[in-house]
């Protein structure tokens, strides 16, 4: 690594000799400046060219979620859980979880089902432990539910919560799916 050499304004005087250490630096401080030199000035953002930073530069896992471009709601799955998760508790329990890649914002829709008909299956979505959605109820056979949620972080988990009010019978949810404009992937956590 070259070695950053501040140079003074008498040092470039007119009428003041050329030294071996005035060429040394102006040989060497671009290169300083270049690597990053303790001393030497920082290239800003605007000293780079647009599209000069290409994939070939970009070293592998150096580049952390919260870089993605966030997902904007629309119709393509970014993440599924086709399984049926079920739930005989009387107050909401998580019964699905899927951590998100990206923040933004996300159609989300999952199909809630009571397994036996003389009660009620109640499911919203959360996250990180929290409502965000709209409480929906079922006394029947699956029915699709589908709300666009904002405010998603990178690393946030997306959760259904259900509960039913039959004793001995279930909450039933399936086809978790978490749909944007365009696609990365998520990871199921909880089916």
């Amino acid at each position: 690594m070259a070695d950053w050499t501040d140079i003074t304004n008498a040092a470039l005087d007119g009428d003041s000799p050329g030294t071996q250490v005035l060429f040394e630096a102006l040989r060497d401080n671009p290169i300083a400046i270049a690597e990053g030199a303790p001393g030497a000035p920082k290239i800003q953002t605007a000293g780079i060219a647009n599209s000069a930073i290409t994939n070939d530069k970009i070293l592998d896992g150096t580049i952390s979620p919260a870089k993605l471009y966030p997902a904007a709601a629309g119709s393509l799955v970014d993440c599924v859980s086709f399984v049926v998760s079920a739930t005989g508790q009387s107050s909401y329990t998580k019964i699905k979880e899927i951590q998100l890649v990206r923040g933004g914002e996300y159609t989300i829709s999952f199909a809630l089902a009571v397994e036996i008909a003389r009660g009620a299956a109640y499911a919203k979505i959360y996250k990180n432990g929290v409502a965000v959605g709209t409480e929906r109820s079922n006394r029947t056979i699956y029915t699709t539910y589908t709300e666009t949620i904002s405010g998603w972080s990178p690393g946030d988990l997306l959760q259904i919560y259900a509960y039913t009010t039959i004793g001995g019978g279930s909450a039933l949810v399936k086809e978790l799916k978490v749909k944007a404009s365009f696609i990365y992937n998520g990871n199921v956590t909880l089916e």
